[in-house]
């Protein structure tokens, strides 16, 4: 099982690291805890890929890509390979330079000075470590007959040849603000001022990393058009892009647009309240009209009193 190592600060500033390419860098120190506490472990790239890259989504380049690491660091004296027995061995050069192991376990493997130890040149151990090819060949005969557990529908399927079919491609996702992106092109489309598209493009992108939601910006982009456009705003005064999506002023949007059917409704209250005010209100008379009104008012008294004197 893998173990836990340290990195000391002076690998990153080793001259004869630093020729290393950085992946052989990594895999370097990745192999640190595939050996054993001294420093020793199996030469198969394929239990070393397993071991230290099993969640690589592609297992075969992962395979292709140890090999050639391991062919690197053999070639510049940071691994020996060597074989014992016909069984294929490495070992970290100057592993104790490298890691300080305060009670190391007992050895696992033969070491490289190991008295039957035949080391191998950079040629000789590349030559059994050959690159995978899509369609390798297979390592044994199939079997005639069938493990416990798989049913005649598997059987039937691997004497006729069938091959599974391969997995639908990943769904790529276009990057925020990419031409391919439709929610940055809505957005382009909506705003009113067409200028520093490459900036805007790059605030757009870092609003959307942060968080923003792309139909919040486009709602916001819209509000923004359709008030300049009723404010009759010029274009000397509208805002650019970059600065409008920089400043975040959708959300600013979006608050004026809470208040405006607030503003509206209150406005419409008031109106109704006017209304209701002036028509309750008595009209005010003109002096002649008001004269008349007293002449009619004292022609009905007089009226009634007479008519009271000779009832």
């Amino acid at each position: 099982m893998p173990r836990i190592r340290t990195v000391k600060p002076d690998f990153w500033k080793s001259e004869s690291i630093a020729v290393l390419p950085f992946r052989a860098r990594l895999f370097f120190i990745g192999l640190w805890t595939y050996v054993d506490d001294n420093g020793v472990g199996l030469d198969n790239f394929k239990l070393i890929a397993a071991e230290l890259f099993g969640l690589e989504e592609d297992p075969r380049e992962a395979r292709n890509n140890v090999r050639e690491d391991l062919a690197r660091l053999h070639a510049a004296g940071r691994i020996v390979r060597y074989t014992v027995n016909g069984k294929r061995y490495l070992a970290v050069v100057n592993w104790n330079e490298h890691q300080k192991i305060d009670r190391p376990g007992k050895a696992r493997y033969p070491g490289p000075e190991d008295p039957g130890a035949q080391h191998l040149s950079s040629e000789n151990a590349g030559q059994a470590d050959e690159p995978e090819t899509a369609f390798a060949t297979p390592s044994r005969e199939p079997r005639e007959t069938l493990a416990p557990g798989i049913g005649k529908k598997e059987q039937g399927k691997e004497e006729q040849g069938e091959l599974l079919p391969p997995p639908p491609p990943p769904v790529r996702t276009p990057a925020p603000g990419a031409d391919d992106d439709p929610n940055w092109c809505k957005f382009w489309d909506a705003y009113p001022l067409k200028v520093s598209k490459k900036e805007a493009r790059t605030r757009y992108a870092a609003a959307v990393q942060k968080g923003a939601k792309p139909e919040d910006i486009i709602a916001g982009a819209e509000s923004y058009r359709d008030r300049v456009r009723r404010e009759g705003i010029p274009r000397d005064k509208t805002k650019h892009p970059d600065g409008w999506l920089s400043g975040e002023r959708w959300n600013d949007e979006m608050d004026m647009g809470d208040a405006q059917p607030r503003n509206a409704a209150a406005h419409d209250l008031q109106g109704r309240g006017s209304s209701e005010l002036a028509r309750r209100a008595p009209i005010p008379r003109s002096p002649a009209d008001q004269r008349v009104a007293d002449n009619q008012d004292l022609y009905q008294r007089y009226r009634k009193l007479e008519e009271a004197q000779h009832g």
